[in-house]
């Protein structure tokens, strides 16, 4: 029997959204408003920077709706060694997630009660929803604990963002006293034009530049190819070539700062 049924979390209205909502889920998803919807799944899309699922759902009155939802990335669950095999084309499943804010009909998922009454979490912070055996992420993966040795091989190893780290940049720089002293008059500008809903970088996963793609949960890794290095970033298979500027700057009595630059010389990032 296919269903739909809707629960409203109140304390979750007031929750900060944290660590992997890395492309502002929160604008287009409702964290606030928990459905459950069950169906046959008709179409599975397996790709970064979300998967797609499709879902034929009977409702209370028998009137068929399809749904299209989406839920974490293909990287992610299997840095987080779940088998995206758990859900087929013509299975009958269960899911739970945030309401879509803008389309009928569309979730972003958290939970997924499989075919073969197993349940899959997805998320480092996603909690049990159902009595019954679990598919997890492990424990170290939710502690953020990679692997640390071979500490001779310096920077050119594969590097990733725990999902439970707070964010590198913060997002309230320009709404208090001290954020704003840091920041030009051009900059104050800027801060007090945007607005979250309109200009939102993020909203609908548009691609992210430099600085904000270093907080991606997505694996990166430097090689060395002489006199330059390459950074490879599987979001978006971004390639950065870059060189060491090694001039370094004053940035107080006993701190420097390491300019990196693009092989054309254009600034990527200071250190």
């Amino acid at each position: 029997m296919t269903s739909i049924r809707i629960v409203l979390c109140a304390g979750l209205l007031a929750a900060p959204m944290v660590g992997g909502a890395h492309h502002s889920i929160a604008s287009n998803y409702d964290p606030g408003e928990i459905v459950e919807v069950e169906g046959e799944v008709t179409a599975i899309l397996w790709r970064n920077p979300h998967a797609q699922v499709s879902m034929r759902v009977i409702d209370e009155n028998g009137d068929v709706q399809l749904w299209d939802m989406a839920m974490d990335s293909v990287s992610n669950m299997r840095r987080w060694k779940i088998d995206p095999g758990f859900i087929e084309v013509g299975d009958n499943i269960r899911v739970a997630g945030d309401i879509a804010r803008r389309v009928e009909h569309g979730l972003y998922i958290r939970n997924i009660l499989t075919d073969n009454g197993k349940e899959v979490m997805l998320g480092v912070r996603t909690e049990p929803r159902w009595s019954v055996p679990t598919i997890e992420i492990p424990e170290n993966q939710r502690l953020g604990i990679g692997d640390v040795s071979s500490p001779e091989l310096g920077i050119f190893r594969v590097w990733s963002t725990p999902g439970n780290v707070q964010r590198l940049f913060q997002r309230d720089l320009g709404q208090t006293s001290a954020g704003r002293a840091n920041l030009t008059d051009e900059a104050l500008n800027l801060v007090d034009a945007f607005e979250w809903e309109r200009d939102n970088p993020l909203k609908d996963c548009a691609l992210k530049g430099m600085p904000l793609i270093m907080e991606s949960p997505y694996p990166s890794g430097f090689t060395s190819t002489g006199e330059n290095i390459v950074w490879r970033i599987e979001e978006y298979d971004t390639v950065v070539p870059f060189v060491w500027h090694l001039k370094p700057h004053l940035m107080g009595s006993q701190t420097l700062s390491l300019d990196i630059r693009s092989v054309a010389g254009k600034m990527i990032a200071r250190l």
